[in-house]
């Protein structure tokens, strides 16, 4: 009888243990609500200091790294696209059980385009699915689900088991990390914006009643826990129709005393660029989001008393995070980058593998004095470039070097494994315009970026990301020009 238990026992253990893992791998994964909440389940307990709630528009446009290495400030961006205020009480009820933030900031640009009591289908996962199951998430779904379909969404595992046949790598990596995940998903990339007047608007209208209750309860929820409430809304391209909703909502916050910054008529004072500083009409890009995150931060240090945790080391995933945001506005810099001497030294980092190979570029242009120097300067000197050159510097330390029209080297360093390669058979002749076989390779994880037909390609992996960041060929003809491929 005891050996059957024990059998029965071990069974469900291994069920349970199988059915966990399948779990983790189908279960959905999104930058727009889901990854915020799952991540912030691996905080540390009370570390959050500052709460930002909200929309997209908190989460793409307050930049966690820059709070914590500018001001010290331990913040976290949870939300999800297009949050209505139903959502985001719930979201606050379930990071005060594990979090005592000191000041919470709460967006409130998701107000102008709800109308309806019910979120469209199209966020509504995202919004509901990075929650554990508890009764929290049984009554968010219950206030965001029409009648009828609450059991279709409680079931979770009913939604995402046919993701089978979707199922990539980054589904088995997804949880590696993830403590250094703060919520802010950058936008990058330029799209001028007209800017807009909206002084004038006095009138205050706010008629979706339901979105209305559940900014009071969000509110009245955080003044019960004694934390005070900020209410914010980004800088974006507004009109009057929205100015009448965001008017109703400061008059309410007013009523309770709860302050304010509203940016829409703060452009100057925030130097705001409409030309510069926007990724679409509603999002700041890589350079607005640095001057909003600043203006925040600045409010934020002039008005509470925020602890600076720098050094803690209880408090070293807010390091990597800064690191990580940082990094990923460099390789975006880069891949903007198209004038060969700024390349070079671009790549010039201590942080890089930088895998170069050469084929005689200097018999088609003599280049100039500052790129030979530049190219030297990352261990290609003249002779290897007018030839077979092929070098690897790894951390700023040369790895491989030779000048041969064949060889094979290859190196893994914990993360990654490279390789680059030549196979180069001339024909009986000998000469070299009767090649019988020529095959190259510049491979980093089984993916190779060489490119034929370029006079240098160069592949940039950056360690700090764990991933190649850039891989471009150069072509010396009467111009030296950078060509990327997709």
């Amino acid at each position: 009888m005891l050996k059957k238990t024990i059998k029965i026992v071990a069974f469900i253990i291994c069920v349970s243990l199988i059915m966990t893992f399948v779990v983790k791998i189908l279960r959905f994964k999104s930058p727009d609500g889901i990854d915020q909440m799952h991540a912030f389940y691996k905080n540390p307990e009370n570390t959050v200091d500052v709460l930002f709630l909200g929309s997209s528009h908190m989460y793409t446009n307050v930049n966690t790294g820059i709070l914590w290495s500018e001001y010290g400030i331990a913040a976290y961006d949870l939300g999800a696209a297009e949050q209505p205020f139903w959502n985001t009480y719930f979201c606050l009820k379930e990071a005060l059980k594990t979090q005592k933030p000191k000041v919470i900031v709460l967006e409130v640009f998701s107000a102008t385009f709800h109308s309806a009591e019910f979120q469209t289908e199209r966020w509504t996962i995202d919004n509901l699915y990075g929650m554990n199951f508890n009764l929290n998430f049984v009554e968010a779904v219950n206030k965001s689900i029409k009648e009828g379909w609450y059991a279709d969404y409680l079931n979770r595992f009913a939604r995402y088991h046919s993701r089978y046949t979707m199922i990539t790598e980054d589904d088995f990596k997804y949880d590696s990390g993830m403590e250094n995940f703060k919520g802010f998903v950058p936008k990058f990339g330029t799209n001028p914006q007209e800017k807009t007047n909206v002084h004038h608007v006095s009138e205050a209208t706010f008629s979706n009643e339901k979105m209305g209750d559940y900014l009071m309860k969000t509110i009245n929820f955080a003044g019960e826990e004694d934390i005070p409430v900020i209410l914010v809304c980004a800088p974006y391209a507004t009109n009057e129709g929205s100015q009448e909703i965001f008017n109703a909502i400061y008059q309410y916050a007013d009523k309770k005393k709860v302050p304010y910054i509203y940016c829409n008529v703060r452009y100057d004072e925030l130097e705001i660029d409409f030309s510069q500083d926007f990724v679409d009409w509603s999002h700041l890009n890589e350079k607005g989001n640095v001057k909003y995150t600043n203006y925040l931060g600045n409010y934020l240090d002039e008005n509470y008393e925020l602890p600076d945790h720098r050094g803690d080391e209880r408090y070293a995933s807010w390091d990597r995070n800064a690191e990580l945001l940082e990094h990923e506005l460099i390789a975006y810099q880069l891949v903007q980058t198209s004038d060969f001497s700024t390349y070079l030294d671009q790549i010039n980092r201590d942080d890089y593998i930088v895998m170069m190979s050469a084929r005689n570029m200097g018999n088609d242009f003599q280049l100039s004095e500052e790129v030979l120097q530049k190219l030297a300067g990352l261990g290609m000197d003249v002779e290897m470039v007018n030839q077979y050159g092929n070098i690897v510097l790894c951390n700023g330390v040369e790895k491989f070097s030779n000048n041969e029209p064949n060889y094979q080297w290859y190196m893994e360093d914990g993360t990654s494994d490279f390789c680059m390669e030549r196979e180069y058979v001339e024909s009986v002749s000998g000469k070299y315009e009767e090649t019988m076989h020529d095959a190259s390779g510049m491979i980093v994880d089984g993916v190779n970026y060489f490119r034929d037909g370029y006079k240098l390609n160069i592949v940039v992996y950056d360690t700090v990301l764990n991933r190649v960041v850039d891989a471009v060929g150069i072509k010396v003809r009467e111009e030296t020009s950078i060509i990327r491929e997709n």
